[in-house]
């Protein structure tokens, strides 16, 4: 799947420090699966189009925002949820800001108030994790001439 990252980003994205984004729910209701590549561009649509790499998703996981806390939801349709938050509601401080630094803020406050312009809150969405650049190039080592050991491998994802 290919998606667009506003430019604030793009520098997060190409130091893999920024391993995730959040959307909200697509028209086709398509969402990428553990394995797939995902394509990370800013500018799409435009002469200033810039490629920031492409990495494999790992884990999709519904997730609720709000103001004061945020839900990750298990999700039983075959993809890996991210075993230390999931199913649990999250409103430590700590555990917050790790979530948006994750996701390439600073800190919680800066994503809430991300969140709060661009979307309405409480937002309903998905968090979509990838692989950094090392344990992408790993994999495709590991596994190159062997689709069924990539699959595998990506299904072993913690």
């Amino acid at each position: 799947m290919t998606y667009g990252f506003k430019d604030r980003f793009a520098d997060a994205l190409l130091m893999d420090t920024k391993l995730s984004t959040i959307r909200a729910p697509r028209k086709d209701g398509r969402l990428p699966k553990p394995g797939e590549k995902i394509r990370r561009y800013t500018g799409m649509r435009t002469k200033n189009c810039r490629w920031l790499g492409d990495r494999f998703c790992v884990r999709v996981t519904p997730i609720t925002i709000t103001q004061f806390f945020v839900r990750l939801t298990p999700f039983k349709a075959g993809i890996v949820t991210l075993p230390i938050l999931s199913g649990r509601i999250i409103r430590n401080a700590r555990r917050l800001d790790w979530l948006a630094v994750r996701d390439g803020f600073k800190d919680w406050p800066e994503m809430i108030g991300f969140f709060s312009t661009v979307h309405s809150l409480p937002f309903h969405g998905w968090l979509i994790e990838w692989e950094t650049y090392a344990e992408t190039a790993d994999l495709i080592n590991r596994t190159h001439d062997d689709p069924a050991a990539a699959l595998s491998a990506f299904s072993a994802s913690p």
